[in-house]
């Protein structure tokens, strides 16, 4: 049987360093303190039954805005031969400088920012560049490396922020149409369409134990290096997940972690600063 590997999918380092376990809080943590979970996310109650063919147009026109290609300066930790590549023998892990990149996405107008962890992940700066081309900076506030979720903030917003409504439900998803926004290979706010081909997959055994809950949803929309972070939204619900993986080498099998599994990062981080 031939084995097969999970990659997430951002241009992050070439050696991915093993998963924490827990909730890490970054040094801005405490300014969400006395908050709430609305305060943080709203959630789409309405859902459109009756579809035409200029909303998926619509749609991916309006998430764009709440979008931000993320650029993260920083050390990042690689595998590093002894020897000329071309030899045998051992390696060592480094930490050098180096930028990657990744997605993100708005879930309240005060500018809170989900994306993926391992996008951020040993960020020392990250920037963000919405549909417009005006720049921002982001400050990390909490990141759960299990399920590969991280919450950011713009600094120094001074109006509200384009932002993505949450499905309010998960329920019976398969077949429901999506489309996925991100920076795939610095190309941002590329969109993408497909379904949700299925939900609660199991993904423990291509990456960690740790992950093991997590239930993602597995989807066709094309999910490219880059792509990590960014929202998979429904053209009827609102997001349904955030993407983060894909299986190398096909052209369909790409995953999200679920919103519900977002809820509860969100309500663990509320819960720690408070």
């Amino acid at each position: 049987m031939t084995s097969v590997f999970l990659a997430s999918s951002s241009c992050v380092s070439e050696y991915q360093a093993p998963l924490q376990e827990g909730l890490i809080l970054g040094s801005e943590a405490n300014s969400l303190k006395g908050k709430q979970l609305k305060d943080i996310l709203l959630v789409q109650q309405e859902i459109k039954q009756d579809l035409k063919i200029d909303d998926i147009s619509r749609v991916a026109s309006q998430s764009k805005k709440a979008v931000l290609n993320l650029f993260i300066s920083g050390k990042a930790e690689r595998n590093v031969h002894l020897l000329p590549s071309f030899l045998p023998g051992p390696k060592v892990k480094v930490a050098v400088k180096g930028k990657s990149l990744g997605s993100g996405f708005c879930i309240h107008p005060d500018g809170y920012i989900i994306s993926n962890e391992h996008v951020v992940r040993n960020g020392e700066t990250i920037s963000a560049v919405d549909d417009t081309g005006k720049l921002y900076e982001l400050e990390i506030l909490a990141e759960e490396p299990s399920k590969d979720l991280a919450l950011l903030k713009i600094k120094n917003l001074n109006k509200d922020f384009p932002y993505l409504e949450m499905c309010s439900i998960n329920k019976n998803l398969e077949g429901e149409l999506v489309i996925a926004i991100g920076n795939p290979y610095g190309f941002g706010h590329s969109v993408t369409m497909g379904i949700v081909s299925q939900q609660h997959r199991d993904l423990s055994s291509f990456q960690n134990e740790n992950t093991k809950g997590v239930g993602y949803l597995q989807t066709d929309a094309a999910i490219n290096p880059g792509s990590s972070g960014g929202p998979l939204v429904s053209v009827r619900r609102g997001w349904v997940g955030v993407n983060t993986a894909q299986i190398p080498e096909t052209n369909s099998l790409n995953f999200a972690v679920p919103n519900s599994a977002v809820v509860e990062f969100l309500l663990k981080v509320l819960k720690e600063a408070n």
